[in-house]
């Protein structure tokens, strides 16, 4: 069994598959979709910003209560000095911590 092969002449051309347009409902189809969920991500995000910041809020009222009971030894509330110094450096670390992982997060540039 031997097999030929044909020639370049021999060889019939391929003609070019005809390009399929997509019609403009479905581009706009997709627009829509797309649109809305960039209002959903957004709302998202404009719901999680505001629970975040309302926390560092509270995470901050709370630790200036703190001080003040100290400032005033508020019913004998009393901490050592380190444990007060050390309970206010790391609160400002956390929140503002916090609010820059929390800004970063629920603002970044998708790839």
């Amino acid at each position: 069994m031997s097999s030929v092969i044909p020639s370049a002449d021999q060889v019939a051309k391929r003609e070019p598959r005809p390009t399929v347009d997509v019609p403009t409902v479905l581009r706009q189809g997709h627009q829509d979709i797309d649109r809305t969920i960039k209002q959903d991500t957004h709302r998202t995000r404009q719901t999680l910003i505001g629970c975040v910041g309302c926390s560092t809020f509270l995470w901050l009222v709370f630790t200036a209560l703190v001080v003040l009971m100290l400032g005033f030894q508020y019913k004998g509330f009393n901490l050592s000095d380190a444990v007060a110094i050390a309970f206010v450096t790391t609160s400002l670390g956390t929140v503002l911590g916090l609010m820059a992982i929390g800004l970063r997060f629920f603002f970044s540039h998708g790839k």
